[in-house]
């Protein structure tokens, strides 16, 4: 008389081989899941910029717009500041300048400097630093395509009639990897008044 044992369970190889499949499709979805979050924060963080820039640029470029008239020597190279005449007669200057506040790390901001105040009035985020033609943080070299903020007048005989505005925006808590470390480059022309 025969006795047939029937086997039941799973032996210890085929457990081994579908842990070694469960923890592959564990890493496969992990890796998704925070590629996907790293990307949404980048695109968040490019759409702020973007925004920031966007905003600053039409300020600079309305307060040129409706100036008296512009006070900087324009002879058609590139300033790294310029000098506008307000409509009360008041001078402003814009031009690239460190903001002291941030004592962990070096911000750059687009400032505006009016003659009747004492303090420099910041018009760029605190998020984004103004970035030189090379890629590093900062003001640049001035009066050159270095520079990182930059302004190009156009004049017929002595009345200026347009200013190019071009700078470079770096989201400021963006590490210094190519992925994070993304730039955005934002120009426009105002056409002054000359009133």
């Amino acid at each position: 008389m025969t006795i047939c044992q029937q086997k039941h369970g799973f032996t210890l190889l085929e457990l081994l081989v579908s842990a070694g499949v469960l923890s592959l499709v564990s890493v496969i979805i992990a890796q998704v899941l925070f590629t996907t979050v790293r990307l949404n924060t980048k695109t968040e963080q490019l759409k702020e910029m973007k925004q920031t820039g966007t905003a600053t640029m039409e300020t600079v470029r309305r307060m040129i717009q409706n100036a008296r008239g512009v006070s900087s020597p324009c002879t058609g190279t590139i300033l790294s500041e310029l000098t506008i005449v307000n409509i009360d007669g008041i001078e402003t200057t814009f031009r690239c300048a460190a903001d002291t506040q941030y004592t962990t790390r070096s911000v750059f901001r687009i400032a505006s400097e009016s003659a009747t105040l004492s303090t420099t009035s910041f018009i760029s985020s605190g998020n984004v630093t103004l970035v030189a033609n090379a890629g590093d943080a900062g003001c640049g070299i001035a009066d050159t395509e270095d520079a990182a903020l930059q302004f190009v007048c156009t004049s017929i005989g002595d009345k200026v009639t347009s200013v190019s505005i071009f700078f470079r925006l770096r989201q400021q808590n963006a590490t210094t990897g190519v992925f994070e470390g993304a730039t955005e480059t934002f120009q426009s022309t105002g056409t002054t008044r000359n009133n």
